[in-house]
This record gives C-alpha cells, sequence and structure tokens, in this order.
C-alpha cells in the first residue's frame, strides 16, 4: 500500500492551492469594451464606421479586437472598422475585447438601413 502516502500528499496540495488558485481568479479583472458608431440609420446601401479606441483593460494590458456587423458579410480586428450594410434591416454589430486570459467584454451597436427611395 505504498500509493496511499502518495495520494494523501497529493491531496493535500490540491487542497494548499485551491484557496489561492479561487483568489486569483477574483483578482482577475476583464477588458471592458467601449463601441460607437458615426451614423445608426439611413438608406440602403449605407456605410457605418464603428469606434472601439476607447475600450480598455484596467490592469493596462493588451486586448484583441473583434467585430461581427450582424449581417453575415465579414468581420474587423482592428479597433475602428467600417462597413457597408447593403440589405434593409435591424443589425446589431457586436465588438468583443479579449485579454491574454481569454478574459472578454463586449458592446452591441444597432443599425437601422432602411429601403432606398
Amino acid at each position: 500500500m505504498r500509493c496511499a502516502p502518495v495520494i494523501a500528499l497529493a491531496a493535500a496540495f490540491a487542497h494548499a492551492l485551491a484557496p489561492r488558485a479561487a483568489a486569483d481568479d477574483q483578482m482577475r479583472r476583464p477588458p471592458v469594451a467601449v463601441a460607437k458608431a458615426d451614423v445608426h440609420d439611413g438608406p440602403a446601401p449605407l456605410r457605418v464606421c464603428f469606434d472601439g479606441s476607447k475600450s480598455y483593460h484596467p490592469e493596462g494590458k493588451a486586448v484583441v479586437f473583434r467585430w461581427d456587423f450582424g449581417d453575415g458579410r465579414g468581420a474587423a480586428s482592428e479597433p475602428k472598422a467600417c462597413h457597408v450594410y447593403v440589405e434593409p434591416g435591424l443589425y446589431a454589430a457586436m465588438m468583443t475585447v479579449t485579454d491574454d486570459r481569454g478574459l472578454e467584454d463586449a458592446r452591441v451597436v444597432v443599425v437601422s438601413v432602411r429601403q432606398a427611395r
């Protein structure tokens, strides 16, 4: 029964680390997404320029940007991005910022595209 001491030691080690790991998780702060658009409605085709450059990480870490324009026609990975909506409809453009630990925040900008007259 030489395994029992090893198992007991492993269990004690895991128990000793568990409270510290939980405290580390509580101290992790996610990035903060801030997004806006230069226009929110207009006739098709509608060119909208989005700006997420005011997004930040409270701990000063770098963030990765991802824009999904909500119409299934492309995406972007820059803080600022422009997109042309060609079909009338109501679209939810979402910008997500993610840090190096996978923590993220997202904001939605609603765009309304009307039928051209």
